[in-house]
């Protein structure tokens, strides 16, 4: 419902909307009829008795802590390059990396799918002692993955820019290039996110998120060494190589 409210608005006042703020109202438009369904349609998850909260947050926090971290990881390390171009190049650099990492993102996300189904499959077999069926789920779905990106990337290549020039004209040079590279990372996300599904299955989060946050320190360096250089281009080689090293610590 968000989902269609937030595209409807967008389109419906595409032309019209000329800033930030702007666009953020058109969220906020979207959002909050949404939340006042939520809360009218299911209050049994509002209603919080008193006494309640405190060991709830207790409980959350001790087996949620490890995950948190992987998650505050990822979002350092998928935001930090955008504000790192705003602050050493340019506001155009920026809308030309996110243009192009957006489009690539909207096929990578099937591997987080494979990362939320994975989990649970994962951990029965775990408590079962069934080790030689995790190891060859893990590998079919790193086949499965690898059988959707590399195709991906081989016609990313191929017609990137004769559709970048199509849809956007000559108004993000250089997006085309962006969405490649970061086509390529589905080949290493891959590899990647059935790992973080094997660690977290098995109750080794802590290690998944320890090697989360080795990858944002990584990140950081590279973006701070190729950025200047090389602009949006260095942030998103950067992001490939935080990515495989990722697959290699996890390995």
């Amino acid at each position: 419902i968000f989902a269609a409210a937030y595209l409807g608005l967008s389109l419906l006042f595409m032309r019209r909307i000329h800033t930030a703020e702007q666009m953020f109202m058109v969220y906020l438009a979207a959002f909050l009829p949404n939340l006042v369904y939520l809360t009218v349609r299911f209050p049994q998850f509002v209603k919080i008795a008193h006494g309640v909260f405190r060991p709830m947050t207790a409980e959350l926090f001790h087996y949620g802590k490890y995950t948190a971290l992987v998650g505050l990881g990822a979002l350092a390390y998928h935001n930090f390059d955008v504000m790192m171009i705003g602050y050493l190049r340019s506001i155009q650099d920026v809308g030309t990396y996110r243009i192009g990492r957006i489009a690539a993102n909207l096929v990578i996300i099937v591997t987080q799918g494979f990362l939320l189904t994975l989990m649970p499959h994962i951990s029965a077999l775990y408590e079962e002692g069934r080790h030689d069926q995790i190891k060859a789920i893990y590998a079919r779905h790193v086949r499965l993955l690898l059988a959707v990106f590399v195709p991906f990337f081989i016609l990313s290549a191929l017609l990137a820019g004769p559709l970048f020039g199509w849809y956007f004209g000559n108004k993000y040079p250089g997006a085309e290039v962006i969405f490649s590279i970061f086509a390529f990372t589905g080949i290493i996300r891959a590899f990647e996110n059935p790992q973080g599904a094997l660690l977290a299955g098995v109750g080794l989060i802590h290690l998944d998120s320890v090697q989360m946050w080795a990858g944002v320190a990584v990140n950081i360096v590279l973006n701070l060494l190729l950025i200047p250089k090389f602009g949006f281009l260095g942030a998103a080689l950067a992001t490939n190589f935080t990515l495989l090293t990722a697959v290699l610590l996890k390995h």
